[in-house]
């Protein structure tokens, strides 16, 4: 992982970012002021690291969106290449709910994937982990925020460090804003572009399933307007409240409309075969939306979170939390499997195979038949 000031940390960009096209003459360079010095600034962003980082994330920087954002912005941890592996992508992970940067099998993604030579950015969304407040606390983080963060992870890798986002992977319900950020936004007239790989893990498809769980849980939910649980703020778990809005806003998502994502989005869907928090039907309705440009794995023995249970086995010497098996190492070698050189070749080829012919209406192979038959 990049530290702050090693060799290739995060300051070290100061050369990358003056020689990007779009911040030759607005970025900023190492203003320091009490809490905060400034390590990139452009019209729509400004990128900070922490005098005194927290004690948890001492890689820490803050990318601030100067209309979303009304203090110091997401936190997140940056990883890059080595200069003599670097492909010029990014990758970008996004935790679920009550979930922070750190979460489950992201720091194990993060090793696998910036020594494979990507650019691997993993944030603390609003209202978790190190980053500032919701907008608006009676709305809480609703899916609608984290559509905003992502797209400021965006614009911060496209537009600072001057790198493609190549992948993002979201865990549980992060899915959601991931889908979401790809079709309302991405894919919009805003900026006409697409994420090659969309990687799900264990999202949920039923929306209206969250309402029933929650009300499983909370019964008094409407009334109270929310709910009371623990999440991870500033190094250590406290107590928050999540507005009903929050969940309405996840609740009210239409998955059925993610069929409509840019066609040259790739979708790998990895789900634990114990799935515990939602129905594991979730895995095969996505295959069924995304047809031939999606992938289903599923990790034996997992729950929701890649753990296994209490009594399980561990006949792979797998790694334990609190007696029970952590498959997430599992989760991260599918994963760099998948974003391979290799396995990116394959999927090119199953999501090119047909070509659309608006004259005859119809879909066609791209690649011709056998020689003996099409002589090509």
């Amino acid at each position: 992982t990049v530290r702050g000031n090693e060799p290739n940390g995060v300051s070290d960009h100061t050369t990358a970012m003056k020689s990007s096209a779009k911040t030759i003459s607005e970025t900023k360079i190492s203003q320091v002021n009490d809490e905060y010095k400034t390590i990139a600034e452009n019209d729509t962003l400004l990128v900070q690291k922490p005098t005194t980082p927290p004690k948890d994330s001492q890689n820490v920087i803050y990318i601030k969106h100067k209309i979303y954002h009304k203090n110091q912005g997401i936190a997140g941890i940056l990883s890059k290449p080595d200069h003599l592996n670097d492909q010029r992508k990014a990758m970008l992970l996004l935790h679920g709910h009550t979930g922070h940067k750190n979460n489950l099998h992201f720091p194990m993604i993060d090793a696998h994937l910036h020594k494979a030579g990507y650019h691997v950015l993993r944030i603390d969304f609003r209202g978790l982990g190190d980053s500032e407040d919701s907008f608006d606390s009676e709305l809480g983080r609703t899916i609608q925020q984290d559509v905003q963060d992502i797209e400021t992870c965006y614009l911060f890798l496209k537009e600072i460090l001057g790198v493609p986002l190549n992948t993002v992977m979201a865990h549980s319900r992060a899915v959601l804003s991931m889908f979401e950020f790809q079709l309302k936004v991405l894919q919009s007239e805003k900026y006409h572009d697409f994420v090659p790989n969309l990687i799900n893990c264990s999202g949920r498809y039923d929306s209206q399933g969250l309402q029933t769980k929650i009300m499983s849980h909370y019964p008094n939910w409407i009334e109270d307007k929310g709910y009371t649980c623990t999440a991870p703020r500033y190094g250590t778990r406290s107590e928050i409240f999540i507005p009903i809005k929050e969940s309405q806003s996840a609740i009210n998502i239409d998955t059925t409309t993610f069929a409509n994502i840019d066609p040259r989005c790739f979708v790998l869907s990895v789900y634990g075969a114990k799935e515990d928090i939602m129905p594991l039907s979730a895995a095969t309705k996505y295959a069924k939306l995304f047809k031939n440009r999606h992938r289903l794995e599923f990790v034996d023995y997992a729950d929701h979170n890649y753990f296994g249970l209490s009594d399980d086995p561990n006949p792979w010497n797998l790694p334990l939390k609190r007696g029970r098996v952590n498959y997430n190492s599992v989760v991260a070698d599918l994963v760099a499997n998948f974003l391979s050189p290799q396995e990116q070749l394959l999927k090119f080829n199953e999501t090119n195979s047909l070509i659309f012919i608006k004259k005859l209406d119809l879909y066609k192979n791209r690649w011709p038949l056998p020689y003996k038959v099409s002589k090509v």
